[in-house]
């Protein structure tokens, strides 16, 4: 598997003192994908302490090519916003047979 970062990526990475090796970490092991319904993008989002809290971290990319991933974006989240961004029809859950 490649992986391929965008320049906003780079650029949120850096501003969010998220490492690439953190990302990968996070898009190979998972605790939840979602479906963006709005940008077309699958998203993963993992758990990490960060300020001495557990926070989710997402991962916005899109597999264009078996085996070739682009990381779009990446931000720190709270609970909450997962389930707004579900509730509101905005990220679809996916599962195994999705």
């Amino acid at each position: 598997m490649k992986f391929f970062f965008s320049d906003h990526f780079l650029v949120q990475i850096k501003k969010r003192r998220i490492s690439k090796k953190l990302a990968k970490s996070i898009y190979l092991k998972a605790s939840e994908r979602y479906f963006d319904v709005l940008t077309g993008h699958q998203i993963a989002v993992g758990r990490e302490e960060r300020l001495r809290r557990i926070r989710g971290i997402m991962i916005a990319y899109d597999d264009i090519i078996e085996g070739e991933i682009w990381f779009i974006t990446s931000y720190p989240l709270r609970n909450d916003e997962i389930r707004n961004k579900v509730k509101s029809g905005r990220w679809i859950v996916k599962n195994e047979k999705n």
